[in-house]
């Protein structure tokens, strides 16, 4: 089971708001992107576009883009009690 998302407002001419367990999710394809990933990242739409190396989030339709927290990766399920990595098997 993934975390429970709690959205967060944000002004984008202020810039994105990046973290360890905040997320960007499009609302075009609905595709979720970390907003911190270790490579380049972006949605299958092409909407929203995380650039790692230089630091840089791009996004085509800000008001299709909503930014949420997520104590576990949306992703990958939740470690278990007899897998504490968390990896799927």
């Amino acid at each position: 089971m993934t975390g429970e998302r709690q959205y967060v407002e944000f002004d984008p001419r202020q810039g994105y708001p990046a973290g360890p367990d905040l997320y960007y999710e499009c609302g075009i394809c609905g595709d979720v992107i970390p907003s911190m990933p270790d490579n380049a990242a972006a949605c299958r739409c092409g909407n929203v576009l995380v650039d790692a190396d230089a630091g840089r989030v791009s996004v085509r339709q800000g008001e299709k883009l909503r930014i949420f927290r997520s104590p576990t990766p949306p992703d990958r399920p939740s470690p278990s009690p007899s897998d504490p990595s968390g990896t799927p098997r």
